[in-house]
């Protein structure tokens, strides 16, 4: 210990302290005082003392460490690291658990092309058990969710990190929505079904109306696939129940996300991207582009004249005024 005899007040203090470097500490019977001090006296002896036997009343000192560190284990970011599409700082290896990390980033990891959808993106907080507890929600958006303007080179000297930095992604992640061969009306408009032409992502299909059919609307030829831009009805996100109104919708100029489990705490099933209380990556988001094709013709069945009946009209009177 490094407290002073003199400071003792009991005896039970006074016999257990063993000070560190100092000789013991004798009782005097109403104080305590380090031996070979002038308070011990002939007529102030400790207690319990004898001539010739060992002293009962004073304490051993011993030899001991002065008081060592605590050491508590850093926070482990292996569970950072294993997460898809994530990407922190060296700082974050310093943090310690109980503690709000300042100095530790974490978000979404632009470079591979996933985008922060939700949940925290400022201040991380390394729980009692050494893993960090609220995590940004980052998702690889699907062709048509993001719209162009999303798109394009990162300016120089800002940070991709999601937390007021660029929130442009790299223009090889643009993947636009794509029109389905399938979703031509072929059966209801009489189209005659023929092999599409695809490249790359897009396809050029040939539309022409069945045999003795013939466009009665719109125009048979090649037709294109087209993207336009989806409008959102602007609303609260929060109060939408239904999956499809939520994924028409849009709140303060971010589309809304879905997800049928809850995607916000108390079973909230809706909720804006980028809302810092999302808990769960969504299901769905509302997208900001649709695909869709090129007017379709619309094909009705035309008369047909037979030979055969032309041969039974020859000699009738409407066959007569033909000639």
């Amino acid at each position: 210990s490094t407290a002073s005899c003199g400071d003792l007040g009991s005896r039970d203090a006074c016999l257990q302290t063993r000070p560190l470097g100092q000789q013991k500490c004798c009782w005097l019977g109403d104080r305590c005082a380090t031996q070979g001090s002038e308070e011990i006296t002939v007529d102030n002896l400790p207690e319990g003392w004898e001539q010739h036997k060992p002293l009962v009343g004073c304490s051993e000192p011993s030899a001991g460490w002065e008081p060592l560190p605590e050491c508590l284990p850093f926070c482990s970011t292996s569970a950072l690291a294993a997460e898809p599409g994530i990407s922190f700082s060296p700082g974050c290896e310093r943090c310690l658990p109980g503690d709000t990390c300042l100095w530790c980033h974490i978000a979404c990891d632009r470079s591979e092309g996933f985008v922060f959808y939700g949940g925290e993106a400022k201040e991380f907080h390394c729980n009692a058990s050494g893993t960090f507890d609220r995590l940004p929600i980052c998702v690889r958006p699907a062709a048509g969710e993001l719209s162009e303007k999303d798109f394009g080179e990162k300016p120089p000297g800002q940070a991709d990190d999601g937390r007021g930095g660029t929130t442009l992604l790299d223009t090889r992640f643009f993947k636009p929505p794509v029109c389905d061969p399938a979703d031509i009306p072929y059966a209801t408009n009489n189209l005659l079904e023929e092999d599409c032409r695809c490249l790359s992502s897009d396809c050029i299909c040939p539309v022409r109306c069945k045999q003795h059919f013939q466009a009665v609307s719109g125009e048979e030829g090649a037709k294109k696939c087209l993207v336009q831009e989806v409008q959102l009805q602007e609303g609260s996100c929060r109060s939408l129940v239904d999956r499809d109104d939520c994924l028409a919708a849009s709140e303060r100029g971010a589309p809304c996300c879905y997800h049928e489990a809850g995607i916000s705490g108390n079973g909230v099933v809706c909720d804006r991207r980028g809302a810092r209380g999302m808990t769960r990556a969504p299901q769905a988001c509302a997208f900001a582009l649709k695909a869709v094709w090129e007017d379709m013709p619309k094909c009705a069945p035309v008369c047909l004249w037979h030979g055969a009946n032309a041969a039974k009209l020859a000699g009738s009177p409407i066959g007569a005024e033909s000639e």
